[in-house]
């Protein structure tokens, strides 16, 4: 038989990269509602932009500053985190590296679960100058 370890966290800390984005602001909004999460972070580049202040006004959230180019603040934005949901910008030729940088931080802090989402920059034609990873 198969027998499946599950750490037991006392308190339940989950990181959303890309939290002023559609899906990323979807996922606070939900698990907000869930009850489940002690802490939700939104991951912003810059705390001080009115639409990531907007991301206050719901009352389970914190921001916390972060920049998929910056491993320390990666670092910071995660740590103490088990969980973490990442969606970056499509169509930059950065995302594979900053989806990566993401993934490197989790696991240097232990982060236990990870779940990337992609999604699609519908400006991106078979004929344009834009990436998708």
């Amino acid at each position: 038989s198969i027998v499946l370890l599950h750490k037991q966290f006392t308190t339940m800390i989950i990181t959303v990269a890309g939290a002023t984005g559609n899906s990323g602001g979807a996922t606070l909004s939900k698990l907000s509602q869930g009850g489940k999460c002690d802490e939700i972070r939104a991951m912003v580049r810059d705390p001080e932009k009115d639409n990531a202040k907007a991301l206050l006004s719901n009352d389970k959230v914190t921001l916390v500053r972060g920049d998929f180019q910056y491993m320390e603040s990666l670092t910071m934005a995660v740590k103490g985190a088990q969980r973490a949901f990442l969606v970056s910008t499509a169509g930059t030729e950065q995302q594979s590296e900053n989806e990566i940088n993401f993934i490197k931080a989790c696991q240097a802090e232990g982060v236990e679960f990870v779940v990337r989402i992609s999604t699609c920059n519908p400006l991106i034609a078979l004929d344009s100058k834009g990436v998708y990873a």
